[in-house]
């Protein structure tokens, strides 16, 4: 319902209109996603559980504030069991401040097998994964 491209509305200017299409949007984008899940979690995949079980979904933005082109904070999700190698139980982290983004990044990479030391301006791993 809304007719407007994605990028102009994330400069939204304080525009109340654009701001409330822009909520739109998000949201959309946000329940595809949610859908997306809700499959994967129903679909089998072998002895493993179902497919989010054997996957790893990391959702989220570049930006959080974009109409100001702020990178600071960065809510994010990351979703999926990755065969046992993720903690399960929703957990919900407040990461200490100014935490870079690629400690996510260099975190799930080493999940999936790819050893690596740093990645980007990665400063470390993140245990709690």
């Amino acid at each position: 319902g809304v007719p407007d491209a994605f990028h102009p509305l994330s400069h939204h200017a304080d525009n109340k209109a654009s701001m409330e299409k822009l909520v739109i949007v998000q949201r959309y984008h946000s329940q595809v996603f949610a859908d997306f899940l809700a499959k994967l979690a129903k679909t089998p995949d072998g002895d493993a559980g179902s497919m989010l079980d054997s996957s790893i979904f990391l959702y989220g933005s570049n930006m959080s504030n974009s109409n100001q082109h702020s990178n600071y904070p960065i809510p994010n999700l990351v979703v999926g069991g990755g065969n046992g190698k993720l903690k399960q139980g929703g957990q919900h982290l407040v990461l200490p401040e100014r935490t870079p983004i690629a400690n996510v990044h260099l975190s799930l990479m080493q999940k999936v097998g790819l050893e690596r030391d740093h990645f980007g301006d990665s400063t470390g791993v993140i245990s709690e994964f």
